[in-house]
């Protein structure tokens, strides 16, 4: 029979083991915009390439990797495979006078915008 230290230890390993596995990259995927797939399979690979490090790098490190193969109109269909259409192809349809379509950079950038408005009005 186990005891309670063993149990409190193996509980908690099998529940980490699910959060880290399953909770977290469907989160952060949503959170940045990337396929919780993508997620899922940068912790492995960063993982293998670079160890420990490479999972905690391995998300900035997608991130990276979709705005560079963003850059490239040949590499394009992998950047959205791996996440979000990040540069429209038809600029917006708004009389604002912007003209041509944003840079993942500007898209950050009203992104945040958009999250500090929505922040400002939940309080």
């Amino acid at each position: 029979m186990i005891g309670l230290p063993h149990q409190t230890i193996l509980g908690q390993s099998i529940s980490s083991y699910q959060h880290e596995r399953t909770l977290e990259p469907r989160f952060m995927g949503r959170g940045l915009g990337i396929s919780t797939l993508a997620v899922f399979l940068s912790l492995l690979f960063w993982g293998f390439v670079f160890g420990t490090i490479g999972v905690f790098l391995s998300v900035p490190l997608t991130m990276v990797l979709i705005i560079v193969l963003d850059a490239s109109p040949l590499t394009r269909p992998i950047a959205i495979l791996l996440g979000p259409d990040l540069a429209p192809e038809a600029p917006p349809a708004s009389g604002d006078g912007s003209a041509g379509p944003q840079t993942p950079a500007q898209q950050t950038q009203d992104l945040l915008a958009q999250e500090r408005q929505d922040t400002q009005q939940g309080q």
